[in-house]
This record gives C-alpha cells, structure tokens and sequence, in this order.
C-alpha cells in the first residue's frame, strides 16, 4: 500500500479542548476523505498540549503532555476523530499533515 498526502492544517490550541474535526469546520473530514486519510503527522509547535484519545475533555490532569517541538503519528478514523488537544499554559499551534490512500 502506497500512502499519499492528503492535506494539511495548522490548528491553533487555547484554553478551550478542540479536535482534528474542529466541530465540523475542518473540510479535510469530509465523507470523502474520512475514507481516505489513514494517518496524521502531528508537529506541536510555540508551546506544550494536553492530549486526550476517548473523547475526554483533556486538561492538567486528564490526558498525557505532548511538547513543543515534538512529532506524533496518529493512526485511524476512529483515534483522529476522538483525539483532543487543550493548551498547557501559552497557545499552541498543530501542524497537521495527513495521509492516506489514493
């Protein structure tokens, strides 16, 4: 199986939780492309999140703590859509590149 790019965004984290989806707004979430996009590449930048993958609101004490500077693989619909990011103390930025199948 050969992967592809199938898009990218940045998301910007701030003191409310947000998810790749952002509640409808991310067109890269599309029926089309749900179907299409096998995983994220994840590139946290200007300052440290909190990480959540069942749907939990994540906070300092719900989740685990990704860093600035750091790069994360998440595989499958089911984790990118229940996946949820909430700033540590500064906003943060999400690069997100995702991948897929033709």
């Amino acid at each position: 199986m050969i992967s592809v790019h199938v898009g990218r965004e940045q998301l910007a984290i701030s003191s409310s939780a947000k998810n790749l989806d952002n509640d409808g707004a991310n067109t890269l979430f599309t029926t089309v492309n749900r179907d299409r996009i096998q995983y994220a590449d994840i590139d946290v930048q200007d300052d440290d999140v909190y990480v959540s993958f069942e749907g939990t609101t994540p906070s300092a004490t719900v989740g685990e703590k990704w860093y600035k500077g750091q790069k994360f693989r998440l595989w499958g619909m089911i984790n990118l859509l229940n996946v949820q990011f909430i700033r540590v103390t500064g906003d943060a930025v999400l690069e997100v590149n995702y991948w897929g199948e033709k």
